[in-house]
């Protein structure tokens, strides 16, 4: 078996931040898919990322909306958001990207390739004019794929994709996970005489919570 990259991806406890961590292990009799002979070892390599966000966007003044899916790509070549534990070595490779990052990648591709994102530029203009900032990562299916590349002088790449990648889906729901907390350490379940809307909000808010973790 080739070489089989894991990810594991989470947000932050406080949803500011992304963080997707390379997990494939060393290579072994159980673990055929890790790092390191037969298979490619993780020195002098490049991990680049590309993570595409599926949400709904109103493309029109009429309240029309769209499902857009923009993409934007990282890759541990860019010091700034990786965290290597050994360096120069990919293998456990951290990388932790703020809301911010993603909200200015989606928006530039948006702006930049709106026909393939199925939009006109009328929709596209309404959209880029009103595409509120984000304060969070976001509450969206998100698709993370990687691909391998040898790295060359200054940690470039060199050459095409070694043929090995991975794609996983990953259904962020860190913003209405904290919702449903916070109601639910509210709410006081012995009180006859209580408003029962905190119960309906927190019962709505877990509904919207599996059905994203599910989506």
């Amino acid at each position: 078996m080739a070489l089989d990259i894991k990810l594991d991806i989470k947000t932050s406890k406080d949803c500011k931040n992304l963080i997707i961590t390379e997990n494939s292990g060393n290579f072994s009799e159980t673990n055929s898919g890790g790092w390191g002979d037969p298979n490619f070892d993780s020195l002098n390599k490049i991990l680049v990322f590309s993570i595409q966000c599926y949400f709904k966007v109103t493309v029109s003044p009429s309240g029309e909306t769209k499902v857009i899916n923009p993409i934007v790509s990282f890759s541990s070549d860019m010091d700034f958001y990786a965290n290597f534990v050994v360096e120069d070595d990919v293998k456990g490779l951290k990388l932790v990207i703020p809301y911010s990052a993603l909200y200015i990648g989606f928006h530039d591709n948006i702006n930049e390739v709106p026909v393939s994102l199925g939009l006109t530029v009328e929709e596209k203009d309404y959209l880029i004019n009103n595409f509120s900032e984000w304060e969070t990562i976001e509450d969206h299916v998100y698709i993370v794929g990687v691909n391998l590349y040898e790295a060359g002088g200054d940690n470039t790449i060199v050459g095409s994709s070694l043929n090995t990648s991975t794609i996983i889906q990953f259904n962020s729901v860190c913003n209405i996970a904290h919702k449903v907390e916070d109601h639910l350490t509210k709410l006081d379940f012995r009180c006859e005489d209580c408003n029962d809307q905190d119960i309906r909000d927190a019962a709505f808010y877990n509904v919207l919570l599996q059905n994203l973790k599910n989506a």
